[in-house]
């Protein structure tokens, strides 16, 4: 065999390497104490709590609001969701500010301009009030948006559902069991 055919064997191996690992991802596992959004056909409207505990066919959820935690059927559910945080919509606001006011600021621009100050070509001015608008309202929808919270949520195939228990010790140390449902 030559050097070209060496190449493409181990380039072929490796692209099917790369596949079967893509695969075999697995979903994230739940632990004790994971905020997760739990669809039952029972309800129109998905239970929201924490895990409290897990058992090997069973969920034990803390609903926020009752004080009695809730048993669910792993085999009932039809949707589990993991909560990944709670992200702000800053940047969404600060772009939709900057596109409002901006788009005011080249109206002004636009009916304001005289023969001197044409510099875009179309009739419009110097483009300062497009600028300093456009700069306004990104500060303004940047802390509007700031303030509006959205709780994202990542879909767990209940096809592959992992549950995980761990323990800590007192000098640090973790030990931690993983079981994969299927």
């Amino acid at each position: 065999m030559n050097a070209v055919r060496i190449a493409a064997l181990l380039a072929i191996l490796a692209s099917n390497v790369a596949v079967d690992l893509a695969a075999q991802q697995t979903a994230p596992a739940l632990k004790l104490g994971d905020r997760v959004r739990v669809l039952v056909p029972t309800t129109e409207e998905p239970y929201l709590g924490t895990i409290q505990a897990l058992g090997s066919d069973t969920l034990l959820l803390a609903i926020e609001g009752d004080r009695d935690p809730l048993v669910l059927s792993l085999a009932d559910m039809t949707s589990l969701e993991l909560s990944r945080g709670v992200k702000s919509r800053w940047a969404t606001g600060a772009a939709l500010g900057a596109g409002t006011l901006g788009l005011i600021g080249f109206a002004v621009d636009c009916t304001t301009s005289d023969e001197e100050s044409m510099v875009w070509g179309g009739g419009c001015g110097d483009g300062k009030y497009t600028l300093i608008l456009g700069a306004a309202g990104a500060v303004i929808g940047g802390l509007i948006g700031s303030t509006v919270k959205v709780e994202r949520w990542e879909e767990i195939p209940l096809d592959v559902l992992r549950i995980e228990a761990s323990a800590v010790s007192p000098d640090g140390v973790s030990v931690s069991v993983s079981l994969r449902l299927q």
